[in-house]
């Protein structure tokens, strides 16, 4: 299914599925905006920032 020209909201991107799922839709030509309590200027004790989930939607997209 292509998503290009659709513009997606994704929460709990930083990490785990949400992550997943928001570079999967880039893949598939959506325009991703990642959403999470994580970035880079407020870290969590978890893995993965919303910083890291956006370089790798752009990458993949």
């Amino acid at each position: 299914m292509s998503f290009a020209g659709r513009t997606v909201i994704v929460t709990g991107a930083s990490r785990g599925i949400g992550a997943a799922i928001a570079v999967a839709l880039g893949r598939r030509g959506a325009n991703v905006v990642c959403a999470a309590r994580a970035s880079a200027a407020n870290p969590l004790r978890l893995p993965g920032t919303v910083d890291e989930t956006a370089r790798a939607v752009s990458e993949a997209g």
